[in-house]
């Protein structure tokens, strides 16, 4: 989840960059003949030309494009998390179904060892039980991997879509 709250402000800031350098926005650029009221009569002159009265109007140039894109963000954030779960979800129940098969071996095994009449069957039930534990994890960490593996591509898809349009936007 750490990750994914760093890609989301990743994503937030390459916004924000991508709108500040599309309506040519400079928060820190001073300039003492700004109003702040439209009024030429007033005495009162505001020092900070970032939040004078047309500051907004520059910033968001294209209507909502800050909307957009933090609905944009957001969605992509939404649908990350539901994959993340989903997948988190479908990685239990893979855990879970892999212990299951091998608590039924164990016992299975258990079963066979105590209706052994020799020493040297219960050492044949006991390389087959062990074989066939090991091929049962092996089994188990491969579908574990792939799965985690699909669940990464789904949740940051969203995420890598959402950085497109703000890198792309930061291009234009």
């Amino acid at each position: 989840m750490a990750l994914m709250t760093e890609l989301l402000i990743l994503c937030a800031a390459q916004i924000f960059i991508a709108i500040a350098k599309k309506s040519n926005y400079m928060p820190l650029r001073h300039n003492r003949d700004r109003t702040m009221s439209t009024a030429s009569s007033s005495p009162f002159t505001f020092p900070f030309s970032a939040f004078g009265s047309n500051a907004f109007t520059n910033v968001f140039a294209e209507n909502d494009s800050m909307g957009s894109f933090a609905r944009g963000a957001m969605e992509a954030g939404t649908a990350s998390t539901r994959a993340s779960v989903k997948g988190m979800q479908d990685a239990g129940q893979t855990m879970m179904a892999h212990f299951k098969e091998q608590m039924s071996l164990s016992v299975e095994t258990g079963k066979k060892l105590s209706e052994a009449e020799s020493l040297e069957d219960a050492m044949t039930i006991q390389t087959r039980y062990m074989k066939s534990a090991f091929e049962n994890n092996l089994r188990g960490f491969s579908e574990l991997s792939e799965l985690y593996a699909e669940t990464m591509r789904e949740a940051f898809a969203p995420l890598a879509k959402q950085a497109k349009k703000a890198a792309k936007s930061a291009k234009a």
